[in-house]
């Protein structure tokens, strides 16, 4: 099972776990797959032994990524070409965190790209509107870039609580 592990700070929200409802502070969450393509995604407080499960953030993979061509801020066609992958979310009350306005509420669209030696870039926005920000702490570079949807639909389970 290929696992990928990240520390977090949640928003002042927290996050929601099927066991023992939402916690808050320093977290680690990590994300695994199998060959089957079964996506567990877990977090525990840093350095604790006890993983919770993130509730509504489990998903299996039934087929491969539909993509599309897309480019990072500030870097154009000639430079590198990306997949794209977005999916619409609403966040819980306390919104997501960006490095260009900070935090940021409501209806939103997530869009996550990846190049083909496993770059991550992660980016929001209002859905409809025009500009993209960074989510903070959010762009990583995994060791295979195939990863790239698992990662995708696993930031969309932990950001994605439309009833808060």
């Amino acid at each position: 099972m290929a696992e990928l592990c990240s520390k977090i700070t949640p928003a002042r929200g927290g996050v929601m776990t099927d066991e023992v409802g939402v916690i808050t502070g320093d977290l680690e969450l990590c994300t695994s797959c199998d060959a089957d393509g079964g996506v567990q995604v877990s977090v525990r407080y840093q350095g604790a032994g006890e993983w919770y499960a993130l509730s509504s953030a489990n998903c299996t993979l039934t087929a491969p990524a539909t993509v599309g061509v897309g480019y990072p801020a500030g870097l154009d066609a000639k430079e590198t070409s990306m997949a794209e992958l977005c999916s619409k979310i609403t966040p819980a009350r306390g919104g997501v965190m960006t490095d260009e306005v900070g935090v940021i509420t409501g209806d939103l669209e997530l869009c996550t790209s990846c190049d083909a030696d496993g770059g991550v870039q992660v980016s929001v926005r209002y859905q409809g509107a025009g500009e993209w920000y960074a989510l903070s702490s959010a762009n990583c570079t995994l060791h295979d870039a195939r990863d790239h949807e698992a990662v995708h639909q696993a930031l969309v389970g932990v950001l994605h609580r439309p009833e808060g």
